[in-house]
């Protein structure tokens, strides 16, 4: 997180250059689709698109082109206030939702997944669901 909350243009540029070849147009997508955002938020925007976004559209487009299946995604983007707010909605914090677990007191608090404040009520309700192994 410190890193992050440091992170210069060239941070940016360089987390953009690792994950894109065209890594100029790519800050600019994401700066368009967050005006307001710190280097330290772009950042973490390509950081996490590269790392779980990208392979995972591949992944359901090539699901969607070979399958008679149907094809579902999602992007989870409710934003977590454990870590004072750093965390956001970092990978995993869907989980609670995705299996009805919200409730759980031990998710509750300021270092804790869902941070210390009451997450939407009907957000679990709005999540696609999944089955606990």
């Amino acid at each position: 997180m410190g890193r992050y909350a440091t992170s210069t243009a060239g941070d940016v540029h360089d987390a953009a250059a690792r994950s894109h070849p065209d890594p100029v147009r790519l800050v600019e997508t994401h700066r368009k689709a967050r005006p307001g955002a710190s280097f330290g938020e772009l950042r973490s925007a390509i950081t996490g698109d590269a790392l779980f976004g990208v392979g995972s559209r591949a992944l359901a487009g090539a699901h969607a082109a070979r399958s008679g299946a149907a094809t579902f995604t999602y992007e989870f983007t409710w934003r977590s206030g454990a870590l004072g707010g750093e965390l956001g909605a970092a990978h995993v914090v869907e989980l609670p939702f995705v299996f009805d677990l919200a409730h759980l007191r031990g998710l509750r608090g300021p270092n804790a997944l869902l941070g210390p404040g009451e997450p939407p009520a009907d957000l679990a309700a709005r999540t696609p669901r999944g089955t606990p192994p």
